[in-house]
């Protein structure tokens, strides 16, 4: 049964990015991840670089607390299924490890913003269901997410 429950996790963390929108841990890891790109991505030089990266790291840092505030339930169902604190802690970590891992696939440019990287974050502030969830004004995460798509089509 934990095997199956192991599999059941696994492959919703890596389910298509439409169900992002519901976890608020992968919308945080994605929007950092996709600063970081942003910031070794050549083609995002100027002013608007700071604007992109200041927004999705406000965006990662509001989802990380809801992401937070959520784990006392996470910890509750584990233990229905026999599962410690440490080890609901080690699984989450393992999951967010591989999907980091996974971020840029084998034939993608690790220094490049892809059109797929905006679509996850995008489906991810789709999924709010108030300002607060953006750590800023809509139109701010509106406006770095219209900046990363005339990137990633450059």
């Amino acid at each position: 049964m934990k095997r199956v429950l192991l599999i059941l996790a696994a492959t919703v963390a890596f389910a298509t990015p439409a169900l992002a929108q519901e976890k608020p841990a992968n919308c945080a890891l994605w929007s950092e991840l996709s600063a970081d790109t942003i910031k070794r991505d050549t083609r995002t030089k100027g002013p608007q670089r700071a604007v992109v990266v200041d927004a999705l790291t406000k965006y990662s840092n509001a989802q990380a607390k809801l992401a937070e505030a959520g784990m006392a339930q996470n910890y509750q169902q584990g233990k229905a299924f026999g599962y410690t604190k440490e080890k609901m802690d080690e699984l989450t970590a393992t999951t967010l490890a591989a999907m980091r891992q996974g971020f840029h696939t084998s034939t993608m440019d690790k220094n490049k913003l892809y059109m797929d990287h905006v679509i996850i974050v995008n489906n991810c502030a789709l999924g709010a269901k108030s300002e607060a969830e953006f750590g800023q004004s809509k139109a701010q995460m509106i406006g770095a997410l219209e900046q990363m798509v005339a990137w990633a089509q450059s």
